[in-house]
């Protein structure tokens, strides 16, 4: 197969022109980009909470079923650091 070409004013790099396509990147600073970051926040703390609450009542219990709940709960808790790490990352240009 030959390569495809890409015309000059098309480069991947070039960034959405303003009225573009449907799926053009949402520009920083707009309200969707800051809605995202306040929402993974939030459900970092709310996991990290939920997940110091269960962890707590594991130890005072000595339950096997809320350790694995403990375990799920931190689980959740890292995941939202990926997120908020993807976030950041998402926000960097694609090209130098």
């Amino acid at each position: 197969m030959p390569a495809e070409r890409i015309a000059p004013d098309s480069s991947p790099c070039r960034p959405p022109s303003p009225g573009g396509a449907p799926d053009a990147i949402v520009p920083i600073g707009s309200p969707t980009d800051t809605e995202s970051t306040l929402t993974v926040l939030v459900a970092f703390v709310a996991n990290l909470l939920i997940a110091v609450a269960k962890s707590i009542a594991a130890m005072l219990t000595g339950s096997a079923s809320l350790v694995a709940e403990a375990a799920r709960s931190w689980e959740d808790t890292g995941n939202e650091i990926l997120l908020i790490v993807a976030n950041k990352r998402s926000r960097r240009p694609s090209c130098s």
